[in-house]
């Protein structure tokens, strides 16, 4: 299976600041596997809070890690785009990265060509149902019931 954007970004910076991925998931505060669950796919859907523990032990930003999606590769922008827009102050941030980072996922799979305009508005439809549904957390499910009441 490929490695997504986010698998090969953390391995790379990982390795370029010296960490091991056991090194690195303890420095995080994780467990001493969480690193190398995220790399080998077995966390599929890091949270934000996770991956900004990691991210700051490697000197950068979840953005930096999360240019998903192929969006960039189709001459999008990177991901840091997204936390830039107008959000609704409903729509908690973290919320809205498992949304995007889903539905970019979602949309690659089935091959929709959605642009990063598009994957924010779906994304925040997302949050949205899941605050109204739920308890606001943000499921594979609901991606994919949105991305199919949204193809009619």
């Amino acid at each position: 299976m490929e490695k997504t954007v986010l698998q090969q970004k953390l391995a790379k910076r990982m390795k370029s600041m010296g960490f091991t991925m056991k090194s690195l998931s303890k420095a995080a505060g994780k467990n001493e596997t969480y690193v190398r669950d995220i790399i080998e796919g077995r966390v599929k859907n890091p949270s934000y809070s996770n991956l900004k523990s990691i991210a700051e032990q490697l000197s950068c930003t979840v953005e930096d890690l999360m240019e998903v999606g192929g969006l960039k590769e189709r001459g999008g922008t990177a991901f840091s785009g997204f936390a830039r827009l107008d959000l609704e102050k409903s729509v908690d941030s973290e919320s809205l990265v498992s949304a995007t980072l889903l539905l970019s996922r979602q949309s690659e799979k089935q091959k929709l060509n959605l642009n990063k305009t598009e994957i924010t508005k779906l994304a925040k439809q997302v949050c949205s149902m899941a605050k109204e549904h739920g308890n606001g957390v943000v499921t594979e499910n609901l991606v994919n019931y949105v991305l199919e009441i949204n193809q009619k």
